[in-house]
């Protein structure tokens, strides 16, 4: 009995032990002793090629929606897609699709709900009951440069057609589905973009200087005060996405991946027929520096560094961060649209994440081969326990027969 005891403690020892070996395999991350800082790796692509989609973080995912699609043999067709990602499994989820397919929307999240906030639409989905609604959208004809949370408020800013007007900003209130406009811009900009930064909404980008030159700078909005001040003096030109890390697995930084490569010296601005360039005398912008590396502004310093550039070359791909770290998704690079999925590691990270070989292509095989170990640990433990009890009842007869022939001679 005491035999049989403790073999029954053996197979619930290696149960267990099975068990933890299957859970280690699923949770296997990598230590911030073996990622290198200021890196790319390559991930799971999207499901569909597209640019300039609207994109945002939810709890620790990633949600691309809508956008445009382009290849060689098809014009541009605007998309209704609508998936998420998640960085621990390196993997793709495809979600309820927008009602109407949209591009060039600002996007941002607030209370479980991502709103995709357009010139002539509003449209929200819930990611818990993963539905659609149409909500009411801002007063205005000109386009979202960006839309933010701050303070669990929703504002919004507008480009303008006409500089000297300044670019207008909303506040959305999501309870009663109403906009308020707000202070616009002091500045006449030309080419802006916007993120948040300690809970305050910061803009960059080329404002209109007092001598009619055009000058590099930065704009904070206080929105308890309703007030636009200037931020700090920055030595260059923002690029056309800017995302912060947060300071708690990297120090706090501005990102801004440069992800055109050296394809022009020149782009030529007449030729474009835009008004608001020959407006102030400008004829081409220089971009011979516009190449595929990561710019990083660090705001205490005021100082800029070059990162590691960005592998693939393209243009309007969506940006985000998740844990501070970067994630550049889809774009479009010679005609046709993108599904890539590039991840960077940025300066001083000391965090973890998911091992390099728990991927989307092995982890179906890797669950299998758990799940397999753990059923032949178990069959053999059963045969083991089943010769045993063959054994000890074998045991057990012989010593009856001995005990029985002992009587007899008696």
């Amino acid at each position: 009995m005491v035999n049989m005891k403790k073999a029954l403690i053996s197979i619930m020892l290696l149960f267990i032990l099975s068990s933890g070996l299957f859970t280690a395999v699923l949770n296997s991350s990598v230590s911030a002793t073996d990622i290198v800082e200021n890196s790319w790796n390559t991930k799971a692509p999207m499901n569909y090629p597209r640019h300039n989609f609207g994109i945002v973080t939810v709890g620790g995912k990633i949600y691309a929606i809508g956008g445009d699609q382009l290849s060689p043999m098809v014009s541009v067709t605007r998309v209704d897609f609508n998936e998420r990602y998640d960085p621990k499994t390196n993997k793709w989820t495809i979600l309820e699709p927008m009602p109407t397919p949209s591009m060039g929307f600002s996007t941002v999240a607030n209370d479980g709900k991502i709103y995709c906030i357009g010139r002539e639409l509003t449209q929200v989905y819930d990611i818990a009951a993963n539905k659609w609604s149409t909500k009411t959208s801002y007063p205005s004809s000109n386009a979202p440069i960006g839309a933010h949370v701050v303070d669990g408020k929703i504002f919004v800013i507008l480009s303008s057609i006409n500089p000297s007007d300044g670019c207008e900003v909303y506040l959305y209130d999501h309870v009663s589905d109403s906009w308020t406009a707000k202070n616009r811009l002091p500045n006449e900009a030309l080419i802006v973009t916007s993120f948040v930064m300690d809970k305050k909404l910061i803009v960059t980008g080329i404002f209109k200087a007092p001598n009619d030159a055009m000058d590099a700078k930065a704009l904070v909005y206080d929105p308890n005060a309703d007030k636009w001040s200037e931020w700090q003096t920055i030595s260059k030109l923002f690029g056309s996405s800017v995302v912060v890390t947060s300071g708690i697995y990297a120090p706090q930084k501005l990102y801004i991946p440069q992800t055109l490569n050296r394809t022009a010296q020149y782009i030529d601005l007449a030729a474009l027929d835009i008004d608001i360039f020959s407006q102030y005398n400008m004829t081409e912008i220089n971009i011979t520096e516009l190449s595929t590396y990561t710019e990083v502004y660090d705001p205490v310093s005021n100082t800029w560094v070059n990162g590691t550039g960005v592998p693939t070359s393209r243009m309007t791909p969506g940006i985000v961060v998740v844990d501070d770290v970067l994630y550049i998704i889809g774009g479009v690079n010679h005609g046709e649209s993108l599904t890539v999925n590039e991840q960077y590691i940025p300066f001083g990270y000391h965090g973890t994440l998911p091992s390099a070989w728990f991927s989307l292509d092995n982890t179906q095989l890797l669950a299998t081969l758990a799940v397999t170990a753990i059923v032949i640990v178990m069959v053999v433990l059963l045969l083991f326990l089943f010769f045993f009890r063959k054994k000890e009842k074998q045991v057990k007869n012989d010593l009856d027969n001995s005990s029985n022939s002992s009587t007899e001679l008696t």
